[in-house]
């Protein structure tokens, strides 16, 4: 608790930027890092097999997201901006801020919780397969059994 307490920021600019002093490739990796999950590497490993497409050309979206931040960058430098929801209170108010940090937190839970129910399903059908299966080998069984008794009895009289 105390070596929180020493280090922590007044201010969201120290949280969010440590205070201004990190340097480019550790900000570079934080971004990489925080853009990778397990929807990524799950769901772009699906989407390749599925649709056949190499999984990096999914970030070619980064082209123009490079290309807008070449335009708002001297904005955001100018009004000190260092979040989206910040350059919405400015630009708008306090409710457009409110509506996307709501947004973005929501769609982030659903995002993990259809993960995860996706994986519940694919459980459930692989459970319900396997109870099949064993149901059909047990009737298999059954004529077997009931084959070899009735093969034995027309041999014995």
């Amino acid at each position: 608790y105390l070596a929180i307490r020493v280090h922590s920021g007044r201010d969201s600019a120290s949280f969010f930027l440590a205070g201004r002093r990190m340097i480019w490739p550790i900000i570079g990796g934080s971004l990489f890092a925080t853009n990778i999950g397990a929807e990524h590497l799950v769901g772009m490993s699906g989407d390749c097999y599925r649709y056949r497409l190499c999984a990096g050309t999914i970030e070619v979206c980064a082209l123009c997201l490079g290309i807008a931040a070449a335009f708002l960058f001297p904005y955001y430098l100018r009004n000190r901006v260092f979040t989206i929801p910040q350059f919405l209170e400015l630009r708008y108010n306090k409710g457009a801020r409110l509506f996307f940090s709501g947004f973005t937190l929501f769609i982030s839970i659903m995002m993990k919780l259809a993960g995860s129910s996706a994986i519940q399903t694919i459980n459930s059908l692989l459970l319900l397969i396997n109870f099949l299966s064993m149901k059909i080998q047990a009737r298999i069984i059954q004529l077997r059994i009931l084959l070899i008794l009735k093969f034995s009895f027309l041999t014995i009289s």
